[in-house]
């Protein structure tokens, strides 16, 4: 998306509103409400699981491992406490950014970033929207995780939930 901006792309710059799952109708009683409602998802969780996650991975438990993607937001807009940073432009090639690096260079990316792809722990993947966090999960699938397995998870609130609710624990950098 940087480089998209850079290159003169158009960008909405107006705000927008977060459709926050507590607002929702699940059990469609008010018509006045959005009453969207997954039917049979899996490999996903919510806020309240990565919250588990953040607070027991402060203690002494290994609960789970967060993984975050994004670019520059990740430093300049702040990030969930533990969470690890494996940027997307290290999982895809220079060359094409819609191309995957192999296996090995996957293996190795996840190996320096501190991550054992095989390992029991689940992992908790968020970004900025719940978008590019999808290749991060394919990467993980790439070097040989399951993804059905429910030890890979993706966070679709991601950080515009998680950074829009007061309550939530934030690792913010002061320049």
């Amino acid at each position: 998306m940087e480089e998209f901006a850079e290159a003169g792309g158009a960008m909405e710059t107006h705000p927008t509103s977060v459709l926050w799952a507590r607002d929702l109708d699940l059990e469609h009683e008010n018509l006045e409400t959005p009453r969207y409602q997954a039917i049979d998802p899996w490999g996903v969780c919510d806020m309240f699981r990565v919250m588990d996650a953040v607070e027991a991975n402060e203690g002494d438990e290994d609960d789970a491992i967060i993984l975050d993607p994004r670019g520059s937001g990740f430093r300049e807009k702040g990030h969930m406490p533990g969470a690890i940073h494996v940027p997307y432009r290290s999982i895809v090639t220079a060359e094409n950014q819609l191309v995957f690096k192999t296996k090995q260079e996957l293996l190795e990316l996840f190996e320096s970033a501190g991550v054992d792809v095989t390992t029991q722990t689940p992992i908790i993947c968020s970004c900025g929207s719940g978008v590019s966090v999808c290749h991060l999960v394919v990467a993980l699938e790439q070097c040989g995780r399951n993804p059905t397995d429910f030890k890979t998870l993706i966070y679709d609130g991601s950080w515009t939930e998680w950074g829009a609710d007061p309550d939530t624990p934030k690792v913010k950098y002061i320049d």
